[in-house]
């Protein structure tokens, strides 16, 4: 039914105009149909059309949720044009998170109430994201953000819509946020500009809840005073699921290490706490029934507390499942269970089909349901198993089997020796010898079943991990035997701490502070072992889903040879962990569609072909350049999509990362040959870092010009840790590539001192009849340099200079250089007003093709020397013909 349901759901997002009248009629029809071929007999067609009606019930769930939203909802005045984006605007809210600090700013998720129009209110429904500028938020004591969830604010905000990058490869942003029902985001200059009613919406089990929350943070709160801020995060992580202030490099090693679900509240943390509670109740001699109760009861209210997120969620609702069952006497399916939770929160919240974090959370419960526990019990466990009672003869294994056999092989060798100890040395040894033989036993099978575990997970979930995160650990399974122990010693400490009163809960702060610092150490050490983990090219979504889907159907049909689709799935996860290899890159070469540079009636294959992407990376430079003989060239990786405040802290949204380094692993491009920088200004450099940490390039290049010392001196630090040589390139460089003519034209190696922008990189390419001209971001000065010099500035392409700024791309110098096609690869609504209008009409009277990126997304340039095509992201081929 689950499956059914979640396939209602994707039909739904693929037809956005239906009859939902027509769809509830049909779903009636069904289960009405389904019901009368049950009631003559027919069950397979009563099952086929059960399923049937289920998927409609899905597609109808998800339609409603989709398009059944209030007329006073935010999506409707979007849509009408009735919301004042991009100027200031007052608004009513209530805040529904606990807020964070990023830089010099506050960022909080808010739940519309109204908005203001002329001098009075409407009402205004949906949710938006909240940026306020906080300059206190920098200081060691002003970490706690400006709201608190619960909290009432009225102010004035300039309100924008969410924007994707738009890149092959590049997450749908857009997307996630309206999964979270956010659809806008804004931001406000001053706390001075808002009103703030402490608690004004907060319920009474939000105000409790909260205040649970506040009592766990203060109880933390030494170990920040202390300078110990890294574990009183880890602390808060683990035992409420606040994240907010756990920072990158800490989230990177756990991540690097395959760790990373240890610090989000999960089953782990259910199953701990309930196995407590029952244990208390138990030894109280509370009635069976009234035991279950109270554990529900008390994971219910912790639920509240950590706030509904997909794993807890997933988790309460199984557990929920589970007593309800014992209460009622009946036997629980984990997999009817899981499945029944999955049905469930589905139809409160189809959106979460999509969410990563719910896909993973059902995944991992299910592999370890269908694969380990299987595994455990009928292979492991019987090896193991004998040898946990070596020397007690009245406990004797006699099931048949192989690995049966082999455990009791396994026995009787112990024993065997432990006699040879007894005849040679002494009983008490022979008898210590077989305590040791149980005791290892025991912690064999122990450390063995989560190293089973932990690798039915990978091999589930790996793919999936891999494609969203491009990223494989290795070491995960086994550093999993030492941190999932850990994690429970850290979450029990730190629940003692926030829960006990007064001089114990005191008491306990140092050593769950201590326990979280173990913990960190460890996922450090594990991320630290060479070859512990890797970065890796994104596997397409029907490699994902097609092997997930096998390993599903082959262990819940019960086929036999359970090991063909794990090996299976082995496969398909190391066909991304070899790409780099020379065997796979060759093998993927032949698979590379070739650019249709011709029409059909063109007739002939293109010969080697010259590219160039210019990715869509906000306000900034980013330029793919691929050579017909394959090899790769990347010039710049950088742009501004947050403010300087948050830039700065070193905490803000990495372009080199989400979107560079996303697009190259959509690409299966792991081996860049050189990388460029024009400048070393942030929106042009702010991703290299990223880029030459994530890829293994060969050679990294740079003008000697004067730029932010910050991010060159990171960019110098990443080249120097990867062993990546570093050259300076200027005025009379040949970097010629086969048939490529390459000439870099500015700056002069050692010159005057003049502003970093005019002593940008400039290089022009020559390919067969065609030739581009790339400007960084020169300006007007270092214009006038480059044509005192008399070079040859003629091209057919020009990347225009400073992102369209009127300072560059004079009249004089447009007509040096004669430019069919222009690109400007600046920001939507970006706050300088690139392109300048100016600039936009000095191109048309030159009669040049602008292509800005803000509008069409990556766009890329294709040539064989004689024909040519221009395609884009958002709108497919441009223009194609002959040069």
């Amino acid at each position: 039914m689950a499956l059914s349901f979640s396939l209602g759901i994707l039909l739904a997002g693929a037809f956005r105009d239906h009859a939902f009248g027509g769809i509830l009629a049909a779903g009636l029809m069904l289960a009405a149909a389904s019901g009368l071929a049950l009631h003559r007999g027919l069950q397979g067609r009563a099952l086929a059309l059960g399923l049937a009606a289920v998927a409609a019930a899905g597609f109808l769930a998800a339609a409603a949720h989709r398009d059944g939203v209030p007329r006073a909802h935010l999506r409707h005045a979007l849509a009408r044009g009735d919301f004042p984006l991009d100027e200031p605007s007052a608004f009513d809210a209530c805040v529904v998170d606990d807020g964070r600090i990023r830089g010099g700013e506050s960022v909080h998720t808010l739940r519309l109430l109204a908005r203001r129009r002329g001098a009075g209110w409407i009402p205004c429904r949906g949710m938006g994201i909240l940026r306020v500028t906080h300059p206190g938020a920098r200081g060691e004591s002003g970490r706690t953000p400006l709201l608190a969830r619960g909290d009432r604010v009225r102010g004035w905000g300039v309100w924008r819509r969410p924007r994707n990058f738009e890149n092959p490869g590049s997450e749908d942003r857009v997307a996630r946020l309206a999964r979270r029902g956010v659809w806008i985001v804004g931001r406000t200059k001053s706390p001075r500009l808002l009103e703030i009613e402490p608690g004004g919406c907060s319920g009474p089990v939000t105000d409790l809840a909260g205040r649970a929350r506040t009592r766990v943070r203060k109880a933390f709160r030494p170990l920040a005073d202390r300078g110990k801020g890294v574990e009183a995060a880890i602390l808060a992580s683990l035992t409420i699921g606040d994240y907010t202030e756990l920072t990158a490099p800490v989230s990177e090693a756990f991540r690097n290490s395959g760790t990373l679900h240890v610090l989000v509240v999960s089953g782990l943390h259910v199953a701990w706490i309930a196995g407590v509670l029952l244990c208390l109740a138990r030894r109280a001699r509370l009635p069976e029934r009234l035991r279950y109760l109270t554990a529900g009861t008390a994971i219910l209210a912790y639920t509240v507390i950590v706030g509904f997120q997909a794993s807890i969620t997933r988790c309460f609702w199984v557990f929920a499942l589970y007593l309800l069952g014992r209460m009622l006497l009946r036997h629980a399916d984990s997999v009817n269970l899981l499945f029944a939770a999955a049905l469930i929160l589905l139809a409160a919240n189809p959106d979460w089909l999509f969410e990563i974090g719910f896909q993973l959370s059902f995944l991992s419960v299910l592999a370890i349901v269908m694969t380990a526990s299987p595994l455990i019990e009928e292979c492991w466990h019987p090896v193991c198993a004998p040898a946990r009672h070596t020397g007690e003869a009245e406990r004797l294994f006699l099931r048949p089997g192989r690995w049966h056999r082999l455990g009791r092989r396994l026995r009787f060798g112990l024993e065997l020796t432990a006699e040879a100890m007894a005849d040679r040395v002494s009983p008490a040894a022979a008898r210590a010898f077989q305590w040791v033989c149980r005791h290892a036993a025991g912690a064999v099978a122990a450390a063995g079943s989560l190293v089973l575990l932990s690798l039915a997970v990978e091999l589930w979930i790996g793919l999936l991990l891999a494609h969203n995160y491009n990223r494989i650990s290795w070491i995960g399974p086994l550093a999993n035997v030492v941190m999932v122990p850990l994690s429970s010693l850290t979450l029990a400490a730190g629940l003692g701490a926030a829960l006990a009163p007064g001089g114990p809960g005191a008491a306990l702060v140092p050593i769950a502070g201590k326990c979280a610092a173990l913990l960190l150490a460890c996922a450090r050490g594990a991320a630290a072992v060479p070859g512990a983990w890797q970065r890796c090219p994104t596997p397409p979504a029907a490699w994902v889903w097609g092997g997930i889907g096998l390993l599903f159907l082959w262990y819940f049909l019960g086929w036999r040879r359970r090991w063909v689709p794990a090996a299976l799935m082995a496969a398909l996860l190391l066909v991304p962990a070899t790409a780099p290899t020379p065997l796979v890159q060759s093998t993927l070469d032949r698979f590379r569609p070739r650019p249709a540079l011709a029409g059909r009636g063109d007739g002939g294959d293109s010969g080697p072909v010259l590219g160039f992407t210019f990715l869509d990376v906000g306000e900034g430079d980013a330029i793919v350049i691929r050579f017909p003989d394959g090899g790769l060239w990347l010039l710049d990786a950088g742009g501004l999509v947050l403010p300087p405040a948050e830039e700065e802290s070193g905490e803000g949204f990495d372009i080199g990362e989400a979107v560079v380094s996303r697009y190259l692993w959509h690409r299966w491009i792991l081996r860049p040959e050189r990388v460029l920088l024009s400048h070393a200004d942030l929106d042009h450099a702010g991703g290299v870092p990223a880029v030459l940490s994530n890829f293994a390039v060969r050679a990294f290049g740079c003008a000697p010009a004067r730029g932010d010392a910050r991010i060159l001196a990171r960019i110098l630090a990443a080249a120097d840790r990867k062993g990546i040589p570093v050259t300076r390139v200027g005025r009379g460089a040949v970097l010629d590539r086969g048939a490529v003519r390459i000439r870099v034209l500015h700056p002069v190696r050692e010159g005057a001192p003049t502003a970093a922008n005019d002593r940008s990189l400039v290089i022009r390419f020559a390919y067969g009849r065609f030739s581009a001209l790339l400007t960084g971001d020169l300006e007007k000065h270092g214009e006038k340099e480059l044509l005192a010099r008399g070079f040859p500035l003629e091209s057919l392409l020009l990347k225009v200079a400073h992102h369209g700024s009127r300072s560059a791309t004079s009249d004089t110098f447009l007509e040096s250089s004669s430019p069919r096609w222009a690109v400007i690869s600046a920001g939507s609504r970006n706050p300088f007003g690139h392109p300048s209008p100016e600039v936009l009409k000095r191109l048309e009277r030159h009669r040049a093709r602008v292509l800005v990126t803000a509008e069409l997304g990556a766009v890329t340039f294709e040539t064989d020397g004689v024909r040519y095509a221009i395609s884009s992201h958002v709108r497919g081929v441009l223009e194609r013909g002959t040069l």
